[in-house]
């Protein structure tokens, strides 16, 4: 078992004091549309993150929090700025980017408008690895039942990361989670033990996350989709 943070907050001075406190990975953000400063990852932060020894695990998010936010093109849109971001940090191919579902979406939301996002996630990844040459996995994070679906019976995510909020449809009997988040419950390396600073997290063996960058000279293969204001 592995244990992790994840945080809207930039964890460069945290680093080494994460190490040393038995923390093994920190999950930050691409982002395209966020207006936090310190929510989107930058290089010189997924170095520090590197050299004190934390395993880097990357979540893609701009504001999927109700179901108007989803559908096909949003997810290819959404792929497409996230392979542009990893691409320009150095993301080693065949690691994960996980994307969210942030609130308790009913079923018909999953199987209709999630589920088309996450086909979309994959045709613009697959368009934008060019034959293979440079792929990244996919990831799931939301309610049990977001996981199960997208990961389990569409088997479009190889990953899912369950949501701290144990209230969703099926977060409590879901068990077949690679991250599972929590409430934090202490004060961390200059993080109060709030949900708006960070949250605990746990991993059970490959989660898909970064040990080291691959800088390279390479043009993503599609282009960035519309921003939002």
């Amino acid at each position: 078992m592995k244990n992790g943070i994840s945080t809207n907050q930039n964890v460069t001075a945290a680093a080494s004091c994460l190490k040393q406190a038995g923390i093994d990975f920190a999950f930050r953000y691409y982002s395209t549309t966020t207006t936090q400063p310190d929510k989107r990852l930058t290089l010189a932060e997924a170095n520090a993150i590197l050299v004190a020894g934390l395993i880097l695990a990357i979540v893609y998010e701009d504001g999927p929090t109700t179901v108007s936010y989803f559908s096909n093109a949003r997810g290819q849109q959404d792929a497409t700025n996230a392979f542009n971001t990893a691409l320009s940090i150095g993301q080693p191919s065949g690691s994960a980017i996980y994307f969210t579902v942030d609130y308790d979406a009913p079923p018909a939301d999953i199987s209709g408008p999630i589920l088309d996002y996450f086909q979309g996630i994959q045709q613009a990844l697959q368009v934008a690895s060019g034959g293979g040459s440079i792929t990244f996995d996919i990831g799931v994070y939301g309610s049990g039942d977001v996981c199960a679906f997208i990961k389990q019976q569409s088997a479009i995510a190889k990953y899912s990361w369950l949501s701290e909020s144990t209230g969703w449809s099926g977060s409590k009997t879901y068990a077949d989670w690679d991250v599972n988040q929590a409430v934090p419950t202490s004060d961390l390396c200059g993080f109060t033990a709030d949900p708006q600073e960070y949250d605990e997290n746990q991993a059970l063996g490959d989660f898909g996350g970064i040990t080291s960058l691959n800088p390279r000279p390479i043009q993503a293969s599609i282009e960035s989709g519309d921003q939002e204001p």
